[in-house]
């Protein structure tokens, strides 16, 4: 059976020792004998040869010299084990035919490559080469010249020579062996010897010589003719080859080639394919594609625990793995999740002491490390530390846990450094060696000293060579890196302001190119929610900044505008020639690919990418090639693939014109250090731009979640209406461009200390972005001859009896209004309102409003698919399982980004709960207006509440007479709606109501 050669990719604590091949026990051995074999166990070999060596000659041997010839393969082996090849080759080499002839065939077998290991190792490369071939040429007579028993003779003895450092002797003899195996066509054999000897001959022989190996296998005209599973085995390794010499697209490429053939032969939840995609998620994991190897782990472990069952070793390792991308994407307390499973699991398969279990108890002291549990570290490193010291352990567990056990005394202040230890800079004592993660955290922990000290200078020095061994070893977009780059821009923020602004600017550029084009792309929410902390951490610190420098105020709002609307430059440009351009065809091309790329984007953010999307890639692609040609026509540059865009560093954002005041909102979330549960503080900023003065950032307020204060409190309130309010003194307009939270609130309402509304002094617009305020002119009221589209008194059942007599009211008001003002009206009551009959007739209409039943359900399984908003139509079927199809008649977000709404300059869901939604974990909030927003539509129209079916007709029935009676546009004529209701002009309708109506400009 073919093994998948996997060494450890992932950032593991250790890597494991090589495992002694097990001494087999047949009943009963002599208590000599077994005396050896205890020795062997335990490592002691010096006393496994001493006790081996009195049995082979004397009276033991007299009497049962089979015993004795086992005891000489024994000690053969111990003298492997401890390289002691002169000693076995001058002890045995005399008694090797004795010996030989009383083993049984696989040791006599195993006995006599020993000993020509021994000669070879020791300068006796004639003696060497005889007795390889002698054992070639004993077994091809015993199992045939052909047989897989001759082919593995010939390989072990090409891996005897290799060892020998001959390997040009040993890749020649390899190569023989090879053609012949092709030559009678043993394909399984072939490519598993390719897979093995490449790994092989790469250890002892170098890169080269492996690659030559692997190209061999694959110029093979097996790789053609063969339909068994070899050659998925072979590309399998081929990928790990290539990562280990971080060649990772080539490996990636691999890996997934490996992965169909496998899946083909053995099935999607077979160990041959679990294990081969978990190698592929360990290239991605090294490769620093964090986020695809977090989403194929998801998929791994899913399926692995379907078809393996939890009481499973390869289920064990690949939740180890996993718990390494988590720790990765620093989120430690998802990680000690999977490792302590994991430890649970082996400690009670293997015990406590088993190469296995240590490896996750020190993958569980690492999570406990990164989430600031110093003590818990501490007590877990204890009882590693006994077990590592044991003789047979590789040495390297004994060095990282004393490296790791200083680190936990130094943080809870049980050892401290000099002064002149941190004058001194140098941390090799404890970095020379490491893995990345030790090296970091006591480059982080000498930072830290020096800055308690006041060593600021020394600080930066340790905090620079954080920043550069990071970007050496794991690449600059990585969240390590990120991390270390933080840590620098707030240090520099103490002396060097201009240098701290440089490290954020350009921090934020490659941290948002990581999570726009990787983690946005890969389907994984937990990606997802590390992209949010990881921002948050960023954000947070950039605003506190910008608190105090101007120049730091600039760069948070422009780094803001696109962290929520998750928009990089190049787009914003192409959306500023959509608006501006006079050619329509390339307008609606650039508007087209925006809508299809933002209907990928949004579904893959938090949902696993699997077939079943790929006709929406191809929608996104074809739009794309579609616009690229038009643009070459003009010679214009391409738009590139997403995930493929390069990174850009952010630049100005629209400025307010002349009268009007910006106040961007940003709500950022402190986390405990674990990164577990939920945020232990929210911060709220605000983002002030005016025409004529720099970039202004106020903290508005702080509370804690865990105090049961998760939603605004009235002191929020009030502190957000003083800092909004005098933001907009002399203000003609205020735009309000809210987040997370803040989108249900009705800006208009607030009222400063018992003054008046905000609405009442000033004119209060609600924008989702920059762009959206830029363009806010744009189709920015009905003209003669527009179409629009009104859906009121569907009928929800069959025979038409239940529908809301309010809606009917609506529309049929709303129907004469537009009549009157020579608008295209189209009715749809009763039965007419069916999902895909709306569907169809949304196209070219520049209104769209539906009167109708609207529903919320939080959560965050129908968030991440968009399914958690909607509204109904004529005949609506309601299921507790929400599915995509138009014959139920429900309206659900997710449906809505396959709308093409791009006519529309204005949409309507006159119903309860439209405008609510979850938080997203990389953008803004994901429900109704995110998903119309994306369809192309430029305003919507919504609620925040539940809203009375009565008092509903008056309000939209005033709306639309002051947008078509008074030739307003339509922000203007929602404004006016409100102070009409507010003045107590508005019949049947009580101005408490208003706050429920809320416009955004998309």
């Amino acid at each position: 059976m073919f093994l998948l050669a996997m060494p450890a990719i992932a950032q593991q604590a250790v890597e494991p020792p090589k495992e002694k091949p097990s001494v087999e026990q047949t009943a009963p051995r002599p208590p000599e004998i077994q005396a050896v074999e205890t020795a062997i166990r335990k490592s002691d070999f010096a006393d496994a040869r001493r006790k081996a060596l009195a049995l082979l000659d004397g009276k033991f041997a007299k009497r049962d010299p089979k015993a004795a010839a086992y005891a000489a393969y024994l000690l053969a082996q111990s003298d492997m084990y401890a390289e002691n090849w002169k000693d076995l080759y001058d002890t045995l080499f005399k008694r090797a035919d004795t010996v030989i002839r009383n083993l049984d065939q696989r040791r006599a077998d195993e006995f006599g490559l020993l000993l020509a290991d021994a000669a070879g190792r020791t300068g006796r490369v004639d003696e060497q080469d005889r007795l390889l071939d002698l054992h070639v040429e004993t077994v091809a007579r015993r199992s045939g010249e052909d047989s897989e028993a001759a082919f593995n003779a010939r390989v072990d003895a090409a891996y005897s020579q290799l060892t020998a450092k001959r390997p040009e002797i040993a890749e020649k003899r390899l190569f023989a062996t090879l053609n012949a195996m092709e030559l009678v066509g043993r394909a399984d054999l072939f490519f598993n010897t390719v897979g093995q000897a490449g790994e092989n001959f790469r250890r002892f022989a170098g890169a080269d010589t492996a690659q030559r190996i692997f190209q061999r296998g694959l110029d093979s005209k097996l790789m053609e003719t063969d339909t068994g599973p070899g050659k998925g085995f072979l590309m399998f390794n081929v990928g790990v080859f290539l990562c280990g010499d971080k060649n990772y697209d080539e490996a990636i490429k691999f890996g997934y080639q490996a992965l169909t053939v496998l899946a083909d032969h053995f099935g999607m939840g077979s160990v041959e394919v679990l294990n081969a995609y978990d190698g592929l998620a360990q290239t991605m994991h090294a490769a620093g594609q964090l986020a695809s190897a977090e989403a194929a782990y998801q998929y791994i472990y899913e399926n692995g625990l379907k078809s393996l069952g939890e009481d499973n070793a390869d289920l064990w390792r690949i939740m180890n793995n996993r718990a390494a991308v988590l720790r990765s994407l620093k989120l430690p307390a998802a990680a000690l999740e999977f490792d302590k499973y994991a430890y649970d699991k082996r400690y009670k398969a293997f015990g406590g002491g088993a190469n296995d279990t240590v490896i996750s108890a020190m993958n569980m002291a690492h999570d406990l490390f990164e989430a600031e549990r110093w003590k818990d570290a501490k007590a877990a490193l204890a009882s590693i530390g006994r077990i590592v010291a044991q003789p047979g352990f590789n040495p390297n567990y004994r060095r990282q846990t004393e490296r790791w056990q200083a680190y936990a005394q130094y943080r809870l202040g049980e050892r401290k450094f000099s002064k002149k230890e941190i004058q001194s800079r140098d941390t090799t004592q404890f970095t020379d060696g490491a893995d990345i993660e030790q090296s970091l955290s006591f480059l982080g922990l000498y930072a830290d000293e020096a800055e308690k000290m006041g060593r600021n200078e020394d600080a930066e020095a340790y905090r620079e060579h954080a920043v550069a061994t990071a970007r050496e070893q794991l690449g600059e977009a990585h969240p390590m890196t990120f991390e270390a780059e933080l840590l620098l821009a707030r240090l520099q923020q103490k002396a060097d302001a201009k240098a701290a602004i440089d490290t954020y600017r350009k921090l934020d550029a490659v941290m948002f190119d990581w999570a726009r084009s990787s983690v946005s792309a890969s389907g994984s929410l937990r990606a997802g929610q590390a992209v949010r902390i990881l921002a948050d951490d960023m954000l947070g610190s950039l605003a506190e900044f910008a608190t105090r420098n101007s120049d730091a105020a600039e760069l948070f709002a422009s780094a803001l505008d696109n962290w929520k609307t998750l928009t990089r430059g190049t787009e914003r440009q192409l959306r500023v020639e959509a608006e501006t351009i006079s050619d329509p065809q390339l307008r609606d091309l650039i508007r087209a690919y925006f809508s299809d790329f933002g209907r990928f984007r949004e579904i893959v953010t938090a949902t696993l990418y699997t077939e079943a999307l790929a006709p929406q890639r191809q929608a996104m692609e074809d739009a794309r090639k579609a616009l690229n040609a038009e643009l070459e026509k003009r010679g214009g540059a391409p738009v590139q693939p997403w995930i493929k865009s390069a990174i850009e560093e952010t630049g100005p954002v629209a400025r307010p014109a002349q009268g009007d005041v910006i106040v961007d909102l940003a709500v950022v979330s402190e986390w405990p250090a674990d990164r577990g549960g939920s945020p232990s503080k929210y911060r709220i900023f605000a983002a002030i731009s005016r025409a004529d003065a720099s970039a202004e950032v106020v903290e508005v307020d702080a509370f804690d979640p865990r105090d049961g204060k998760a939603e605004p409190t009235s002191g929020f309130i009030e502190k957000l209406a003083k800092i909004v309010g005098e933001a907009a003194k002399g203000a003609k307009a205020l735009y309000v461009i809210p987040t997370d939270f803040l989108y249900p609130l009705d800006f208009a309402e607030l009222r400063s200390t018992g003054g008046k509304r905000l609405g009442e002094l000033v004119d209060v617009h609600i924008a989702t972005s920059r762009q959206a305020y830029q363009f806010r002119a744009k189709e920015d009221r009905p003209s003669a001859g527009d179409g629009i589209l009104l859906a009121g008194g569907l009928a929800y059942n069959d025979d038409g009896s239940t529908y809301l007599p309010g809606s009917r009211d609506e529309v049929e008001k709303i129907a004469a209004i537009a009549r009157g003002k020579n608008l295209v009206v189209r009715v749809a009551e009763g039965k007419d309102g069916s999902e895909a009959a709306m569907r169809a007739a949304t196209g070219g209409k520049a209104i769209l409003h539906f009167s109708t039943h609207g529903f919320f359900m939080p959560g965050e399984g129908l968030s991440a698919r968009l399914m958690n908003a909607g509204f109904e139509l004529s005949g609506a079927k309601l299921s507790d399982e929400p599915t995509e199809t138009d014959d139920d008649n429900i309206v659900y977000a997710r449906e809505l980004l396959s709308w093409n709404l791009r006519a529309s300059q204005l949409v309507v869901i006159s119903a309860c709960d439209t405008a609510l939604g979850d938080i997203g974990v990389t953008s803004t909030v994901r429900g109704l207006p995110l998903a119309l927003s994306v369809a192309g539509t430029r305003r919507t129209l919504l609620t925040v509440e539940k809203v009375d079916d009565a008092a509903t007709v008056q309000f939209m029935a005033r709306f639309y007479e002051n947008l078509l009676g008074g030739d307003l546009s339509y922000a203007d004529a929602f404004v006016k709606t409100k102070r009409d209701a507010w003045a107590g002009q508005i019949d049947g309708f009580p101005a408490a109501l208003t706050s429920a109506y809320i416009l955004f400009e998309h």
